[in-house]
């Protein structure tokens, strides 16, 4: 709902204050991390109206990126979701590296 709205501040602080309420057990962290991923991408759908923006699927990201103690399979997801952001920004070789590290992540 947050993001639809364009909300994306809010929505990344409600994910953190839940992660403190759950004491950032591995479940929550994952699920978290599950989350974010599927914000980034409902982000950089184009025609999402106010819920489409890049600058907060990149942050959705970081955020995802930047939990300690989730999967590898889920490090290996964000990065490659991060590298849609970078091919949507006309970056392909920062794509790439994404690329490249979560095969290694797998």
């Amino acid at each position: 709902q947050l993001r639809n709205e364009g909300r994306h501040e809010e929505a990344l602080r409600t994910i953190g204050r839940h992660l403190r309420a759950s004491s950032s057990s591995a479940s929550a962290l994952n699920a978290a991390a599950r989350l974010c991923n599927e914000l980034a991408l409902s982000s950089m759908r184009e025609g999402e109206g106010e819920g489409y923006s890049l600058d907060a699927a990149f942050e959705y990201l970081q955020v995802s990126l930047g939990m300690r103690g989730t999967t590898r399979e889920l490090q290996a997801v964000s990065l490659n979701n991060l590298s849609i952001f970078y091919s949507r920004t006309a970056q392909p070789q920062r794509a790439l590296r994404c690329l490249l590290q979560a095969r290694h992540r797998k």
